[in-house]
């Protein structure tokens, strides 16, 4: 996903609220920046007792899912969409 944003004059990058859902990032989310050979930067959740929450590997990803929202809730309305959609298309055909 691309998204275009700016720099602010006060250095502020707005991260677009789609992304922020997506990463499950709320306001108050503490991030650590890094700089990358390339001349990007990386992004990484901060825990509370400031260690890193990298995003790269899959345990780190499941932990930040499980750690924020309500998985299980989260599930029961994606399976009750999905039998909505079984549902419309049984009735089409």
């Amino acid at each position: 996903m691309m998204i275009r944003t700016k720099i602010t004059t006060k250095g502020q990058v707005v991260i677009p609220k789609g992304i922020r859902s997506q990463l499950r990032w709320r306001a108050g989310t503490h991030l650590s920046v890094a700089i990358l050979l390339d001349g990007g930067i990386k992004l990484d959740v901060v825990s509370g007792d400031g260690d890193v929450l990298t995003t790269s590997g899959a345990i780190d990803r499941a932990f930040g899912f499980l750690k924020s929202g309500d998985p299980i809730r989260d599930l029961e309305k994606e399976h009750r969409e999905e039998v909505r959609a079984d549902e419309r298309r049984s009735l089409r055909g």
